[in-house]
């Protein structure tokens, strides 16, 4: 139910916008971390940042799927409507926790970036990784991409 709600919260506020700028990381005195466009005290620019001068927004994607980490067989499955899918598995444990924070600038930075995207329901995908029994996040693979996503973010039932 938690991930049903955190993936309604995330539909709502995004706004996918032309951003020509470096991203920053900061960190404040209580450990809290934020990405923004604009530096101050305890910020440092991100190497994987947007060079104004190159239009190429996109983050590097690898050119071949990882092995999965469980022998299991691949299924073909579909996807859930609204529900975040991102391309490493960290990059979605830092969009649960700006959920968490509502910090929605940090947020909107990650999908700008195209390191995450909100999913469209009915696109068939091939999950490689298991959530397991008792939930958790799911590797799948998208027209040659690889993404993670939580158990809620596919349908198994096909």
């Amino acid at each position: 139910m938690r991930s049903l709600f955190i993936a309604l919260i995330m539909t709502q506020i995004i706004l996918v916008y032309d951003v020509n700028a470096e991203i920053y990381r900061c960190v404040d005195k209580n450990g809290k971390v934020t990405y923004t466009t604009t530096p101050g005290p305890g910020c440092k620019l991100l190497p994987e940042s947007i060079d104004p001068k190159n239009k190429n927004t996109e983050t590097p994607i690898p050119n071949k799927p990882k092995k999965p980490s469980r022998d299991i067989s691949p299924m073909i499955c579909t996807t859930n409507e609204g529900y975040v899918a991102c391309i490493k598995e960290e990059w979605l444990d830092d969009m649960t926790a700006f959920v968490n924070q509502g910090d929605k600038d940090s947020f909107k930075t990650y999908i700008e970036l195209k390191r995450c995207v909100i999913m469209n329901g009915n696109l068939r995908v091939t999950v490689t990784d298991w959530p397991g029994m008792f939930g958790g996040k799911t590797e799948f693979i998208y027209q040659g991409v690889k993404f993670w996503t939580y158990r809620e973010g596919i349908n198994y039932g096909q």
